[in-house]
C-alpha cells in the first residue's frame, strides 16, 4: 500500500510540476547565463527551464570552502586540469575529482556523485565549462551555517546564498524555513513540499526572477 501511495504521490507532483515548468518558462526572459550552485540545485532550475547545461557544476557537489574558492577565481578553474582523486575510492561510491591549483591557487574537490565513471563526469565538466556565459549567477546552500564572510562578499558575480538557518551580516542572504527542524536533511529544497508539484526550492525562492533582474 505505501508503494501505492508513494507511486501516486510522484505521479500527482509531475503532473502539476509539468504545468509549473511551463509557466516558468513563459516567466524568464533572460540572455544565456551560466548558474554556478555547490549542489544539484543548478541541474533541477536549468532542467524545470528546458535550457542547456551551461554549467559545469551539474550532478555533482562542492564542498562550502573550495565552492567559494572556485567561484572567486572561477577563470583560473575553468582551464585547470581535472584528474581523478584515487585516493578515495574507498570512501565513495562515485568518482570524486580534483582541479588542480597551482602555487597561488589550491587544489579542488568535485564530488561527482551522479556520474558512473570519472571519463564520464571528466568529459561533462570539460564540456560545460567551455560553455560558461557572460552573465553568471551564483547560488549557494550553505550545510554547516559558517560561512568565511570576507570571502564570500569577494565573489564578484550578481549572488544569492542559500542557508538552513539565518545568518547576521552576511550579504545577499535568505533562511530556508523548509529546514526547520529538518538542519541535518541535505538538499530537502529539491524534495517536493507536497501534492501540488512545488518543491520547496519554489516556494521558498523565485528563481526566475532571480535570473531575470540579474
Amino acid at each position: 500500500m505505501e508503494k501505492l501511495i508513494d507511486k501516486f504521490r510522484r505521479k500527482l507532483n509531475e503532473f502539476f510540476a509539468g504545468k509549473i515548468n511551463r509557466k516558468n518558462r513563459e516567466r524568464l526572459h533572460s540572455e544565456p547565463f551560466t548558474l554556478l550552485t555547490n549542489n544539484c540545485i543548478g541541474g533541477v532550475i536549468y532542467h524545470d527551464l528546458g535550457l542547456r547545461f551551461d554549467s559545469p557544476t551539474i550532478n555533482l557537489y562542492l564542498k562550502d570552502g573550495d565552492f567559494i574558492e572556485y567561484v572567486i577565481n572561477l577563470e583560473f578553474y575553468k582551464k585547470a586540469e581535472l584528474i581523478e582523486d584515487t585516493t578515495q575510492h574507498g570512501e565513495f561510491k562515485f568518482p570524486v575529482g580534483i582541479l588542480k591549483g597551482d602555487s597561488i591557487h589550491r587544489d579542488i574537490h568535485i564530488y561527482f556523485q551522479h556520474y558512473k565513471t570519472f571519463e564520464e563526469a571528466s568529459k561533462k565538466w570539460i564540456e560545460r565549462s567551455l560553455r560558461i556565459q557572460n552573465k553568471i549567477l551564483v547560488i549557494f546552500e550553505l550545510y554547516n551555517n559558517k560561512i568565511d564572510s570576507e570571502s564570500w562578499n569577494r565573489i564578484k558575480y550578481k549572488k544569492k546564498c542559500l542557508m538552513h538557518q539565518e545568518l547576521i551580516g552576511i550579504n545577499d542572504a535568505m533562511t530556508l524555513k523548509c529546514y526547520i527542524d529538518h538542519e541535518n536533511e541535505h538538499a530537502r529544497i529539491l524534495k517536493y513540499s507536497g501534492f501540488t508539484g512545488h518543491r520547496f526550492l519554489e516556494k521558498e525562492f523565485d528563481y526566475v526572477a532571480f535570473i531575470n533582474e540579474s
